[in-house]
């Protein structure tokens, strides 16, 4: 299964024991404040991609996330 973008609304994916899916929570969209301990990341957008495989996971799907999201931020702003 391939890793899918969970919509707004749509319920969580049960996994079950010994399944070799998960999700990946991303948060994006913020900005950073503060220095040091006082450091935060506020006015953050989440997303989730579900359905990731732990066999075939690497960091680099963080590239394809990321496209992904940039593509949703592009097509909600061009007014269509």
């Amino acid at each position: 299964m391939v890793a899918t973008r969970r919509r707004k609304g749509q319920a969580a994916p049960e996994y079950g024991n010994g399944d070799e899916l998960f999700s990946v929570e991303v948060h994006h969209g913020g900005f950073f404040v503060g220095q040091g301990e006082n450091r935060a990341y506020v006015d953050e957008k989440l997303d989730w991609f579900d359905h990731c495989e732990k066999d075939t996971w690497s960091p680099l799907w963080i590239d394809d996330f990321v496209a992904e999201l940039e593509s949703c931020r592009w097509f909600a702003g061009s007014g269509q």
